[in-house]
């Protein structure tokens, strides 16, 4: 495609999506829209997100496509094409766009990134959109460990679909106006095999590859072929070759020999996600908590003005219990009661405390409930309406908060890269600092960081590896209520 004709699409499709009512955000991803070739015709990707999904909403999207003019592209000889199902399904017909249009709501897609981040954070690097940025929609933040065996196109998935010869999908079906999500599979044909095992072995690869940088960047063919020599050592050479062998395929629409590469991928899957495992277990974990309840956990402010002590029952007794599980064999403690208090239940030894882990700093606002303090310093509020981050009077903001819990991070690293400890560490702080702690690695505007609930002694697992503290939280069953 010339580019002249490559640059009408886009501005057609961009101008257009965004004008359909409720349309909030347009987004043109994958290699076609990087690198526009016939071989990537059959994948051209958009991803659209709705205020609220209607089939209305979804047929308009669909008449979009089918309106764009082939003829003026210079490709008249092609006919178009729309996939509407999410995943990895491809189609191999000639003389064909094949237009892969994903289309969700705002409800859909926060769901989406909760349980598929690695989509969802390669398609937030797209420079070509309208309205709203999908990272500031919500963004996946960062790869992490526990994604690639607890998430959608993880390690574990694929090797269930390759062991049932599938292709594991989800597509729209519309009964008496109701729209419903259905997980579907399509048994693997033979020129889908060369497409499906060069996006497995190529995307986990290119995950493991973020997660290690944490940044979202792809590895160049440098990078990638060092990444197979940690996987596979000894043996990387001959590996390497096969993976540059299916690249070629994908490439120049080659053939395989399906049988030959269908056991290598099973084999590279298996063993990547042993290598993985194997990484993880030699990490040491460093679990953030708020600190157990107190009395005066009730909707006032509680910062560092007041020093309650913590509430001692049954139910604390029990969260103890399963936080010494982890075997913690050394606590860093902000210096306020509720805190130390709680650390001294799970390992009464060896606490250091820092006063970087305080709570945050209510100034004379300490003890107000929200109504008196709008009442008080309505400029807060006011600022706060404005999506800005006063500080409290005589007291702090957010960021102030956020500096602290970044510098305590930074010694935490150059503690750990010193003494070289095996052992699992656990941090007692507070609720605004595991805020700050959420919201900047997860990429949260910080006017939102308020929102974020974080519930008394609930597990928040990091981990140290390569020199870098990372998160390992598990997206559904935390995030996921967090973020809500």
């Amino acid at each position: 495609m010339q580019k002249k004709r490559y640059l009408e699409l886009k501005n057609f499709i961009l101008n257009r999506f965004i004008r359909i009512k409720g349309v909030v955000s347009v987004n043109l991803v994958g290699s076609f829209w990087e690198n526009p070739k016939s071989s990537n015709y059959r994948d051209i990707d958009i991803v659209v997100i709705l205020d609220k999904l209607s089939i209305k909403k979804f047929q308009k999207c669909k008449n979009l496509i089918e309106s764009i003019n082939t003829k003026k592209l210079g490709l008249s000889e092609y006919k178009i094409k729309i996939n509407t199902s999410f995943g990895p399904l491809k189609f191999d017909t000639k003389n064909q766009l094949i237009f892969h249009l994903m289309v969700y709501d705002l409800k859909s897609h926060f769901n989406h990134v909760i349980k598929s981040p690695f989509t969802c954070f390669d398609w937030e690097r797209t420079k070509f959109f309208k309205g709203k940025n999908l990272g500031n929609l919500l963004s996946a933040g960062k790869i992490q460990f526990q994604d690639f065996f607890s998430s959608r196109r993880g390690s574990d998935e694929y090797l269930k679909d390759l062991g049932r010869n599938i292709i594991s999908y989800r597509e729209y079906s519309f009964i008496n106006k109701k729209i419903f999500l259905r997980k579907k599979n399509f048994k693997i044909k033979s020129f889908q095999k060369k497409e499906f095992y060069y996006h497995i072995v190529k995307n986990l690869i290119f995950n493991y590859y973020k997660l290690l940088k944490q940044k979202n960047i792809k590895p160049n063919k440098n990078q990638y072929s060092s990444i197979l020599k940690k996987i596979y050592k000894k043996k990387s050479r001959s590996n390497i070759k096969k993976y540059d062998l299916i690249f070629k395929a994908k490439k120049y629409n080659l053939d395989l020999k399906a049988n030959i590469f269908s056991i290598w991928v099973k084999n590279f899957v298996n063993i990547f996600q042993k290598y993985l495992k194997n990484e993880k277990e030699k990490c040491i974990k460093i679990i953030f908590l708020r600190h157990a309840k107190t009395n005066l956990n009730d909707n006032s402010f509680l910062g560092i003005g007041r020093d309650p002590e913590i509430i001692i029952n049954k139910d604390l007794s029990r969260k103890i219990k399963e936080i010494k599980k982890e075997n913690v064999s050394l606590i860093f403690s902000s210096v306020l009661r509720r805190s130390v208090q709680t650390a001294r239940l799970i390992n009464s030894k060896k606490i250091i405390l820092d006063n970087d882990l305080n709570e945050k700093n209510y100034g004379i606002a300490e003890g107000m409930n929200y109504k008196t303090l709008i009442k008080k310093f309505l400029y807060i509020k006011q600022a706060w309406n404005k999506k800005k981050d006063p500080k409290f009077p005589e007291g702090e903001s957010d960021e102030d908060v956020y500096l602290r819990i970044e510098k305590f991070k930074k010694n935490l690293l150059k503690f750990l890269a010193k003494n070289n400890s095996k052992q699992n560490i656990a941090v007692l702080t507070h609720n605004v600092v595991l805020r700050c702690l959420i919201g900047s690695e997860f990429k949260l505007p910080l006017s939102e960081w308020h929102k974020i609930q974080i519930n008394h002694l609930e597990k928040i697992e990091f981990i140290y590896y390569q020199k870098k503290l990372l998160p390992n939280i598990n997206r559904e069953h935390f995030l996921g209520r967090v973020f809500k």
